[in-house]
């Protein structure tokens, strides 16, 4: 055998080989199945498919002090709640992780079941494993629906680890499995060690300028068909008061003109006025004038 294969036997040799069995707990849709794909395949499905019964995955990671963590997950469907053979899953495991969607009340309130079957799984068997709350789909917190008072109350009273992921975009999966191997191999890891397991996380950014400017256009659409109706009605409304304006500044002074007329005894004289208020009023006669439009006063004589 060559210095080199030697060299790698010895090493390997000298890794401390452990194993652990870790269960995923939670309703279906929380993203169990998600959170397992992303740490075992750094993938992510985006349509939803249920877990019927239960599915299994490994993958080994490398800790401080040259120890090696073999991680078997177990994913049980959200439906088995109840199911006779739910306690032969759990019973043996490790470590118990209780998966919620934080945009879902309901998925955390089960929680409190979900417990009561784990509890009951090892009661007369043996003590209770490590357990997490994991809140699942941190990358939606803009839509939280439990708040995180009581996310932090439900793992103190149940004696829990505390951890937020995202499965859609990867953020702080590693970690917090690396977290939760070294915890339950007893290694005390630094800031620095957690945050070299933290992926870099693209954002999307997404934008609703379009869907703005088909809302605007459809409601321009009542009116002018391109939203220029919109505009004009206050146009329109501020030209029809000036044309009332108009018209009452005229009649005032034909009424003054007429009573000069009559005051100065200038008998003989035709008095006739003409206002010109718009081509709707053009026809209409009143006072033996006519309406023609512009607002004009005519003395004829």
């Amino acid at each position: 055998m060559s210095d080199g294969a030697m060299s790698a036997s010895s090493s390997s040799s000298d890794l401390e080989q452990m194993h652990f069995k870790v269960i995923l707990l939670g309703d279906g849709s929380v993203g169990k199945t998600s959170i397992a794909h992303r740490f075992g395949h750094d993938t992510f499905a985006k349509s939803y498919k249920q877990t019927i019964g239960l599915d299994w995955f490994s993958k080994q990671l490398e800790l401080p002090d040259a120890t090696e963590a073999s991680l078997s997950l177990w994913d049980i469907g959200g439906q088995n709640m109840g199911g006779n053979m739910l306690p032969n899953y759990i019973y043996g495991a490790n470590a118990i992780l209780f998966v919620y969607d934080i945009t879902s009340v309901d998925s955390f309130l089960n929680l409190e079941d979900w417990l009561g079957v784990a509890k009951a799984s090892f009661a007369g068997r043996g003590p209770m494993p490590y357990m997490a709350l994991v809140g699942n789909k941190s990358d939606l917190s803009h839509m939280r629906a439990t708040k995180l008072a009581k996310h932090k109350a439900f793992a103190q009273d149940n004696n829990m680890y505390s951890f937020f992921v995202s499965a859609k975009t990867g953020d702080r999966i590693n970690s917090t499995f690396y977290r939760i191997a070294a915890d339950m191999a007893g290694i005390q890891l630094t800031q620095a060690q957690v945050g070299v397991q933290a992926p870099v996380v693209t954002a999307h950014v997404v934008t609703y300028r379009e869907s703005r400017n088909d809302a605007s256009e459809s409601a321009g659409g009542r009116d002018a068909g391109s939203g220029a109706g919109a505009r004009e009605r206050p146009q329109a409304r501020a030209s029809t008061r000036g044309r009332a304006r108009g018209r009452a500044r005229a009649r005032a002074m034909a009424t003054r003109a007429v009573a000069w007329c009559r005051e100065a005894g200038r008998v003989g004289l035709a008095v006739g006025w003409r206002l010109e208020l718009g081509a709707e009023d053009r026809g209409r006669e009143t006072g033996g004038g006519e309406r023609s439009g512009g607002g004009r006063l005519g003395l004829d004589g």
